[in-house]
């Protein structure tokens, strides 16, 4: 198994006709897998980061792109309601019953809205939020396509932009061979080793920073084998 280079080959998800009960389950294991092994804490950590400059009270707003089952959205609202703050998070995902099992999952939460569009036609809209968030949707966009989806997000953000991805390395696939295997079903198994494979080194994704003109963004590596692209705008501290 090659590693050097990145793998380009769909997933499940982005190829199979998969139900709504099918989809429903795998999002589910997904975000269980994510609550267990990393999948929340580069973000939060990035938003403690970041509230340093809020106010409690005053309104924040998120935009989480491919959002999936919107477990994440639900877990930055869960944090900022903990702490005081008033954060808004807006979740998106462009395939159709995808957004209707977020919208579903988040129905509970007044401050998490869902909407079924893509990053691209967002951006065309001219709607802007203080904050572009995205987990694991970076290496499903096509190579080509990524400088582009950056400076969509910087678009879209007034504020930071965060993209949380996976390591390339043979760890990160055993490690993921090992979670979805005690956690997934037979999509998460299979999709979350092409993840690995299609994923990201950190020169990769600073040298796609770099394409997309955006100095600002840095990568980092988190534990659990996640790597991010992200960073705050020099306008937001002032």
């Amino acid at each position: 198994m090659d590693l050097s280079r990145p793998f380009d080959g769909p997933e499940l998800m982005d190829s199979a006709p998969l139900g709504e009960a099918e989809l429903t389950v795998t999002l589910d294991r997904l975000a269980r897998i994510n609550r267990r092994f990393g999948g929340y804490a580069p973000i939060l950590a990035r938003a403690r980061e970041w509230s340093r400059s809020w106010t409690a009270g005053k309104p924040v707003t998120v935009l989480d792109v491919g959002t999936g089952g919107a477990d994440l959205p639900l877990a930055l609202s869960a944090w900022a309601r903990a702490r005081g703050f008033d954060l808004r998070v807006t979740a998106i995902d462009p395939v159709p019953v995808i957004a209707a099992i977020a919208r579903r999952n988040a129905a509970a939460d007044a401050r998490v809205e869902v909407l079924e569009t893509d990053l691209f036609a967002l951006a065309a809209s001219g709607r802007r939020f203080d904050y572009v968030i995205s987990s694991l949707l970076l290496h499903h966009i096509p190579a080509e396509r990524r400088a582009e989806a950056l400076r969509a997000a910087d678009a879209l953000a007034a504020r930071g932009v965060f993209f949380l991805d996976l390591l390339r390395s043979r760890l990160a696939y055993w490690g993921v061979f090992a979670a979805t295997g005690l956690f997934g079903d037979d999509v998460t198994r299979h999709d979350g080793l092409i993840s690995v494979r299609k994923a990201f080194r950190a020169e990769e994704l600073e040298a796609l920073a770099r394409e997309a003109g955006l100095g600002y963004l840095r990568a980092r590596a988190h534990p659990f084998f996640r790597l991010s692209l992200g960073g705050e705008k020099e306008a937001a501290h002032g």
